[in-house]
């Protein structure tokens, strides 16, 4: 087989340098339901979203000045993971959490910005 043959029967292949966004997003993905599920109470809860938001408000402080679209991505498949374990685990109201985890991304962008941290 030579020429577009060939071309047409190549095997798809997993390329992790090019796929990196995309795994570990599915991996914080599953990691957010599971956090969310371990949970024991709303309280646990809504202090877990707000320390993961501050740790993405964080992130987007030190790559302000890159592209910054596949923190976008791996920040939104966690977050959609703990909504998901949540909604499953029933512990915690799903527009709290969602307030949470955005006051603490700005909280932790506004804290490193006005250098009270790091």
């Amino acid at each position: 087989m030579t020429g577009k043959k060939a071309a047409k029967c190549k095997k798809a292949s997993l390329n992790l340098l090019d796929n990196w966004v995309e795994l570990v997003s599915i991996a914080l993905l599953l990691l957010g339901i599971l956090i969310a599920v371990i949970s024991t109470s709303a309280i646990i809860t809504y202090f877990t979203i707000l320390f993961c938001g501050t740790v993405v408000g964080r992130n987007f402080y030190l790559t302000r000045r890159r592209r910054r679209f596949h923190f976008y991505y791996i920040a939104g498949g966690f977050f959609i993971g703990f909504l998901v374990g949540a909604y499953v685990s029933r512990y915690g109201n799903l527009w709290i959490i969602s307030f949470l985890f955005f006051m603490g991304v700005y909280f932790g962008y506004y804290l490193h910005r006005k250098r009270h941290l790091g």
